[in-house]
């Protein structure tokens, strides 16, 4: 499926506050995770995005990283991984790394 590109400048997005998750919606979900100066930590997948973000594994590095918002795009179960993909491949976010499309995504 063809997404279109998606810029750095996440302002016509959704967000909370990082650390405010109950107020995320329970769907599936692509994550943005962006630092106090905007930059880009992270992206990441959800089918349930409220509980993913509660209990997320790379949750120190986010907070070591001041992550301060989560950006999210609501989508289908079944577009989740190529969505991730792709937005990882335009943003490269900073904690996803250069070890990422050697994990069976790329």
């Amino acid at each position: 499926m063809p997404y279109a590109r998606i810029h750095k400048d996440l302002s016509a997005l959704p967000y909370t506050i990082y650390g405010y998750h109950y107020v995320l919606p329970k769907t599936s979900a692509v994550y943005i995770c962006t630092s106090i100066e905007n930059r880009i930590l992270y992206v990441g997948q959800a089918r349930n995005l409220r509980r993913r973000l509660a209990s997320h594994n790379r949750r120190w590095n986010l907070e070591s990283l001041e992550c301060a918002k989560v950006y999210y795009i609501l989508c289908g179960i079944e577009s989740l991984e190529e969505l991730e993909r792709h937005i990882i491949e335009q943003l490269r976010p900073f904690l996803n790394g250069p070890w990422y499309a050697g994990k069976g995504h790329g």
